[in-house]
């Protein structure tokens, strides 16, 4: 589907191409794993892709976070196998100013190294859905469809590639993602 056309990317994480690589729904910005990342059919909705927390455990997309300027929404399913601290599923490949992660049962929206992050009830070995979006410079994070709330972030990512399963080398996810 094209949605208007403002669709960048889609990774169903249960469309895998013959290397067994995550296929970008939308035909353009196919993902590769690397590392421990790999398929599993267990995921929210059909297969997912699961991440042993190692900092070579990812999949790594063409997508340049340049998409997220100004107006951006991001909506991934996570199923954690520890919920340590400083865990991302998604964010840069080259350093940890852009993304999102938890630590101390908060989640955090970071944009250019300016930050938001409100309360969360991420479990081990529970799915939940996570969506945050940016309007400007005001990030808003969703659990499960609650609103959980907003606050500011920065204007511009910075330019690198858009990576799931971590968030740069230090804050590296240990469990599925669909």
């Amino acid at each position: 589907p094209n949605l208007d056309g403002k669709l960048v990317g889609w990774w169903r994480m249960d469309d895998v191409n013959g290397s067994g690589d995550p296929t970008d729904y939308t035909g353009v910005n196919n993902g590769t794993a690397v590392g421990g990342a790999s398929y599993t059919s267990s995921g929210k909705m059909g297969g997912a892709f699961e991440f042993d927390g190692d900092a070579t455990s990812y999949v790594s997309t063409n997508l340049n976070w340049d998409f997220c300027d100004n107006n951006c929404s991001i909506s991934l399913w996570v199923n954690p196998n520890s919920v340590r601290s400083y865990e991302g599923p998604i964010g840069l490949s080259s350093s940890a100013d852009t993304g999102l992660f938890w630590n101390s049962n908060k989640l955090y929206f970071r944009v250019d190294n300016t930050q938001m992050n409100e309360a969360s009830t991420l479990s081990i070995g529970t799915w939940k859905h996570i969506v945050v979006t940016k309007n400007g410079i005001t990030g808003y994070i969703y659990e499960d469809g609650t609103f959980l709330g907003s606050g500011t972030v920065g204007a511009t990512p910075t330019n690198a590639n858009l990576r799931i399963g971590h968030l740069s080398s230090a804050y590296n996810f240990n469990g599925s993602i669909d």
